[in-house]
């Protein structure tokens, strides 16, 4: 790494890379620590990279209507002022 470059800029927008590495994601609980206090966006963009799919099941502490399908890699997420605030599990 350069020695003028801070470890803050090895980042990218999403924080999902560290040097130009992606972090290790290898479980459910792990992916949905990462996109915990992320905006909504950020986190689809971040599911996509990580081969899972985030759906937002509450928002601003309305309920949204869904589908009852089961997909084990999709996350149902709780967004408050624009940020992800929970997750209610894995469907």
């Amino acid at each position: 790494m350069n020695a003028n470059v801070s470890s803050d800029s090895a980042k990218n927008e999403f924080g999902a890379l560290i040097m130009g590495k992606p972090l290790k994601v290898t479980s459910c609980t792990e992916f949905t620590a990462l996109i915990m206090g992320k905006p909504l966006e950020v986190a689809q963009a971040l599911a996509k990279e990580y081969k899972y799919h985030v759906r937002c099941v509450k928002l601003d502490g309305k309920n949204l209507l869904v589908h009852k399908d089961h997909r084990p890699h999709r996350c149902n997420v709780i967004v408050n002022d624009g940020l992800i605030s929970g997750c209610t599990g894995f469907h």
